[in-house]
């Protein structure tokens, strides 16, 4: 059989690409566009990072100099922490896109090389030069062809490298990200933050005459300064200023904002917001609350109710949440701004957790389902003005019932959130998971409690646990410092100073932990139930039991109870502590107790 030849005879014919070879062809190209997106996409991200690291970026010189002028400016210390943290998880995510980027990059590269040799293994032809000037000087034509390809060779590597380098060095060294803010000489510069939602009258009203959410301040539960009353008796009326009636029930507990007290109340068939006059007691308006899309019934556990979250204010407006799942933003004077329902409940004991509000927004969590895998759960931000949302963040738990809080961390402040099986932290301004932690299960009803750079968390029929903030992703076995099965709490949140934590059952025991080991260093009961959470009163713990009995002690080494408050009514709620003056909702009034 003689050999093809091309038309012109001047060589070998070329075949036609079999089946093979032009599949080899589209993975080339495939390969190629994976490698150029890839590419494409870790070059933006390296440009579009927002700015240099605290102590390299000359645009924060003057939030630095201003602290440094005023250190004692806690607004903004506040913005340097939140600011930086910011930064930080900015800064990291960019570092860990452009790692992810490089690893997939090279294995583009690499899977681009095995599909160019299966393309060239495909031409059964050895390359040869086409033309009579090439055919006739094939040396030169050969080394010719050796450099273009060494040339193509050398750029992709250099490109390569060069975008692995960004992953591994990614710009500046960056303060490790559990590290606490340096000082005011040594500060890192932050990025100046925008300026604040409130209007201005909202900031003239001083923090010791609020307590705007579920336990006070972000949830936090710790009162500083005042001249608190260490006794009272409604039947002699010692220490006791006021009380006013409440026309319908709920578990929900009084918050306050300068001269206004706001309650929630709620059965089967209403539901309504209540507004207070601080000094006298007197009910200024009442206020009812209802949805066109609100369920017609909805199931509700006996220690629950209809009205058992807590009303949340940020000083322009209040917002109320109830067991339908419908929520409202009011003015001071009683009028309705906006109201949503959020949707059907599905939470077997009722609604229960308490809103917050953050820098002009609104957050709700809003767990629901039976099983974690099939739960609808969600952390829902709204824009306190409008009512429109902002951010949401599904969740990967099921119905809880425990309210969020906003803990002041050396990382920034973080959002924390428990329910089964997790803790688990977000970013309050997008709604971010900054880290989370494996440590809950079953019904969780107890709030977390955040002190310092740790949250402790508990929960009946699981633990109590303390974990350090300032994490990213799963944490469970770096940041859960100790963990104890003692004396576990249903309801009741705890407390902790910086050596102590106390947790309550609502089954009335009690137990206090090391807050630095765990070791559990006593336990003891009281002789009712204990539905209402404990507030740290300097170095004092008030915990109001069932009866209405309040119990005063300090936060030791030891139990021991040095005096009491009574009210004579069923108390389920948590007290507010502003301005010398105790706020305490009863089964039935609201009472005002003050020397």
């Amino acid at each position: 059989m003689s050999k093809q030849t091309s038309p012109t005879g001047d060589g070998p014919a070329r075949r036609h690409p079999p089946k093979d070879r032009t599949m080899a062809l589209a993975l080339v190209v495939v390969a190629a566009l994976f490698c150029g997106i890839l590419i494409g996409a870790m070059t933006a991200a390296h440009l579009a990072r927002s700015g240099e690291p605290p102590p390299e970026s000359p645009a924060l010189e003057g939030m630095r100099e201003a602290l440094a002028r005023e250190p004692d400016n806690e607004a903004l210390q506040q913005a340097v922490r939140e600011q930086d943290a910011r930064v930080r998880r900015a800064y990291l995510a960019r570092r860990r896109l452009i790692a992810a980027g490089a690893v997939l990059l090279l294995a583009g590269a690499v899977g681009l090389a095995l599909a160019l040799h299966w393309y060239a293994s495909t031409d059964s032809e050895v390359p040869m030069p086409l033309s009579r000037e090439e055919q006739s000087d094939r040396k030169a034509w050969e080394g010719r062809r050796r450099l273009r390809l060494a040339a193509v060779a050398t750029l992709a590597a250099a490109v390569l490298v060069g975008l692995v380098s960004l992953a591994v060095v990614g710009g500046p060294d960056f303060p490790r990200e559990d590290a606490p803010p340096t000082p005011p000489s040594e500060a890192p510069a932050v990025i100046t933050p925008q300026p604040a939602a409130e209007p201005p009258e909202v900031a003239e009203v001083p923090a010791h005459l609020t307590w705007p959410h579920f336990r006070g301040h972000g949830g936090r539960a710790t009162v500083q300064d005042g001249d608190w009353p260490g006794s009272w008796d409604a039947e002699t009326g010692e220490n006791i200023a006021w009380k006013s009636p409440i026309d319908l029930p709920g578990r929900s507990s009084p918050v306050v904002w300068g001269d206004r007290i706001f309650l929630t109340g709620a059965d089967e068939n209403s539901q309504a917001v209540f507004c207070y006059d601080r000094a006298s007691g007197e009910l200024l308006w009442r206020t009812s609350v209802q949805t066109p899309d609100a369920p017609d019934e909805v199931e509700v556990f006996m220690y629950t109710g209809y009205a058992a979250p807590t009303a949340a204010t940020d000083g322009q407006r209040v917002y109320a949440f109830f067991a339908t799942a419908d929520l409202a933003a009011l003015d001071f004077d009683g009028n309705v701004l906006w109201e949503k329902n959020l949707g059907e409940p599905e939470n077997v004991y009722g609604i229960a957790s308490s809103p917050l509000t953050y820098e002009g927004n609104v957050i709700v969590q809003f767990d629901r389902g039976v099983m974690a895998e099939d739960a609808p759960s969600a952390l829902i931000a709204l824009d306190g003005a409008t009512g429109e949302e902002v951010w949401r963040t599904q969740r990967p738990v099921p119905n809880s019932w425990s309210s969020p809080i906003l803990a002041e961390t050396p990382a920034g402040t973080e959002l924390i959130t428990s329910a089964a099986p997790w803790v688990i932290a977000y970013d309050p301004a997008d709604g971010e998971e900054l880290w989370r932690a494996d440590v809950l299960g079953g019904d969780v009803g107890p709030s977390p409690f955040a002190r310092g750079d740790r949250v402790f968390v508990t929960t009946d029929h699981a633990r109590i646990a303390a974990i350090r903030t300032g994490g990213f992703g799963d944490v469970t076995d770096s940041n859960v410092l100790w963990s104890a099965r003692d004396g576990l709490s249903d309801a009741p949140s705890p407390v902790a100073d910086d050596r102590l934590c106390l947790q309550v059952a609502s089954s009335a025991w009690l137990t206090c932990f090391d807050a630095e080991t765990g070791e559990l260093l006593w336990e003891d009961y009281l002789d009712e139930e204990i539905w209402s959470s404990p507030v740290l009163v300097g170095d004092l713990v008030y915990l109001t039991d069932a009866a209405g009995v309040t119990h005063i002690f300090p936060l030791a080494d030891s139990f021991e109870v040095t005096s009491t408050g009574r009210l004579g009514e069923a108390v389920y709620a948590t007290p507010a502590f502003v301005d010398s003056r105790i706020y305490i909702r009863g089964e039935d009034h609201l009472w005002c107790i003050g020397k």
